[in-house]
């Protein structure tokens, strides 16, 4: 006796034939219309440009061609990954959602074990063997229609993609598998796996949207950071299956040699995949410990109902508040911010106590609440305070290691970014930076104010030496004309800072100009205010000579400055109108009249161009545009050796 019973326990299966063969038999047309897709994607189109192209010579390069671009379907696969594996889980473990079917399922004399892994089976085949059937057949066509010399790279091509495919919904498929066991309600499963799946992202963007606004001038990097990366799979699973298959050869776009084409990242395919196996994992313990009367709840486990509470009304205060407050343009107000995100965050808490409990009659719970709402009331006052001094952070001279600044507008042209390494560049910097700090209230009122001659606003990116990176961004900054000279106000240490010699240089790219392109052709422009009209004279011959004279002029700084006002706008001509009129009346259009600006124009060819290239049409031309001064007798003089005409007046 004591055998037989040791026999019985001994044979006791995790894998149960009989249920598996059910699962397959009864779901058929699920993974019968993923394996019809796959096929009509791979086989079939291989068939129909063969028979479409077979009158023609190139149609074994048309195969060819399609069956090495398969691996550039990846990134789409992602997203049909993402919906079919839901539905498989929702196809095995819908008897958990039902109370009369899992009491039935768990009545059979199986443990949960077996109904787990031979459910969890059942799913993974709904996608491993269609897939395996659709590359079998697929190369077995690339068999029949490819050269004997080409066969090897295609159907290592499409063994890449069946087994990239696989890896991705293998982690789907798991992700599903847990959402499907900490609930049970069939429609709360797609709902917690969609959720889930962007959770991250979604949150991120939200909160780093409602900071910009709250913290003038702090500009948060719109990538999302590597974590938020990370938890946000389909974001990143679709990056990591871009294939490359054409790239940069030698400054030409072209198709790269093959052993260079390859997935971009493959290490993150593997770890997601292996990921999928251990939510798996986490979520048979989870099935453990099921209790069949949680059939129909939204949540299974009485212990997660407080996470799901809190989590609930915290992301609708983020969200709801954020969208209430931008609505209402109150983004900066304190106490309205705060009132919407309470209101949001009561609002979210209690209907995640409905649907928990399901009854209108979730009052009882107000003390919970009671505590979301504090944490709410503390966080945005630790926010519009500034408590963490993130508005108002200056980095240290000796902790930067470098500085990207980008000032606009500037005139003749806008100003590129440029990097400034130079210990006193980058103090001219954190000066410019702690003046708009030190008076941040006026200058967030100035935007909303108006009634400046001129607004500019400055990017800078602070490199420090621990690696990480500070970044500011301040729009609306009013400009005055008058304090252009007095360093101690922000236009002049604005203007200060478009003079300095290399900001100048990286912003007209000189070094550029000098090393990868030759000058091709001139033109002087300026207004004539007799004619009423711009003039425009071209300069075709003897380049060089006034080339030199402006690299001349440029290096002693009379030529090729950058301005905060536009030139054009003297203050003895300007009629500067306020965009309202003193009778309330708006005014659409400002009077001004032109001076007598002058403007040099140079154009540029690369080196490598040749003049009787037959694709002058896609040369990428630069020009070098500057306002000509008094100061620059240089290329005044070659001007005039040129025999160009200059206007009367040269300001």
């Amino acid at each position: 006796m004591n055998w037989e019973v040791r026999t019985m326990r001994s044979v006791t299966s995790w894998f149960n034939p009989t249920l598996y063969q059910k699962n397959i038999t009864r779901f058929w047309p699920l993974w019968g219309l993923y394996l019809f897709c796959g096929l009509c994607a791979t086989s079939v189109l291989l068939l129909q440009q063969w028979m479409t192209y077979s009158g023609g010579i190139h149609h074994y390069d048309r195969v060819y061609d399609i069956a090495l671009d398969l691996p550039q379907m990846l990134p789409f696969l992602v997203w049909v990954a993402l919906f079919y594996c839901v539905m498989c889980a929702m196809a095995v473990y819908g008897y958990l959602y039902n109370h009369r079917s899992a009491c039935g399922i768990h009545a059979m004399p199986m443990s949960r074990n077996t109904l787990f892994f031979t459910n969890y089976l059942s799913g993974v085949s709904f996608f491993l063997l269609p897939n395996l059937l659709i590359t079998l057949i697929t190369a077995l066509t690339e068999c029949a229609l490819l050269r004997a010399p080409d066969l090897g790279i295609a159907l290592g091509r499409l063994v890449l993609v069946c087994v990239v495919l696989t890896g991705i919904e293998l982690f789907f498929f798991g992700f599903a598998t847990l959402c499907g066991m900490v609930t049970g309600n069939t429609l709360a499963l797609p709902a917690f796996y969609a959720i889930f799946n962007g959770l991250a992202a979604g949150l991120y963007s939200i909160a780093l949207a409602w900071a910009r606004v709250v913290y003038y001038g702090v500009d948060f990097h719109s990538r999302l950071p590597r974590l938020i990366y990370w938890l946000t799979p389909v974001y990143s699973l679709t990056e990591a299956c871009d294939f490359e298959r054409y790239g940069d050869v030698n400054g030409v776009w072209q198709e790269l040699p093959y052993a260079q084409q390859h997935l971009a990242d493959p290490t993150a395919v593997a770890i997601y995949a292996v990921a999928g196996i251990l939510l798996s994992g986490i979520a048979l313990l989870f099935y453990r410990k099921r209790h069949m009367e949680s059939a129909g709840d939204v949540v299974a486990f009485r212990p997660l109902f407080p996470l799901f509470r809190f989590g609930v009304g915290a992301c609708a205060a983020l969200t709801g508040g954020a969208v209430m407050t931008a609505f209402f343009s109150l983004e900066n107000s304190l106490v309205f911010s705060t009132l919407c995100a309470l209101l949001w965050a009561a609002i979210g808490y209690f209907a995640a106590e409905m649907l928990l409990q399901k009854s209108f009659r979730v009052w009882k719970q107000w003390k919970g609440c009671t505590v979301l709402l504090a944490c709410c009331v503390v966080v945005s006052v630790c926010v519009h305070t500034d408590v963490f001094g993130i508005e108002s952070k200056v980095p240290e001279m000796d902790d930067v290691e470098s500085v990207r600044i980008y000032i606009s507008p500037t005139y003749p042209d806008h100003m590129d970014w440029v990097t400034l390494a130079q210990p006193e560049q980058i103090q001219a910097v954190i000066d410019t930076h702690r003046l708009l700090v030190n008076d941040l209230d006026f200058y967030k009122n100035a935007r909303y104010e108006g009634g400046h001659e001129q607004y500019s606003y400055i990017d800078m990116e602070y490199t420090l030496k621990n690696g990480a990176t500070l970044s500011r961004y301040y729009s609306m900054l009013p400009l005055v004309r008058e304090e252009l000279a007095d360093t101690t106000t922000l236009t002049g240490q604005l203007n200060t800072l478009v003079h300095d010699p290399q900001i100048r240089s990286q912003s007209f790219g000189m070094e550029s100009l000098l090393r990868d392109y030759r000058v091709d052709t001139g033109e002087l422009e300026y207004y004539d205010p007799l004619s009423d009209e711009w003039e425009n004279v071209s300069i075709r011959e003897n380049t060089d000579l006034l080339w030199r004279a402006v690299q001349m002029d440029f290096q002693q700084g009379n030529l090729g400055n950058l301005f905060l006002f536009d030139p054009d706008l003297t203050p003895a001509e300007e009629n500067f109108t306020a965009p309202y009129s003193p009778s309330g009346e708006m005014v659409t259009t400002a009077s001004r009249e032109y001076s007598t600006a002058v403007y040099l124009r140079l154009y540029f060819l690369p080196l490598s161009f040749r003049d009787n290239s037959p694709y002058e049409q896609s040369v990428n031309y630069h020009h070098f545009r500057c306002v000509l001064t008094p100061d620059a007798q240089n290329t005044i003089q070659a001007l005039e050796l040129l025999g160009c005409k200059l206007p009367f007046q040269i300001p």
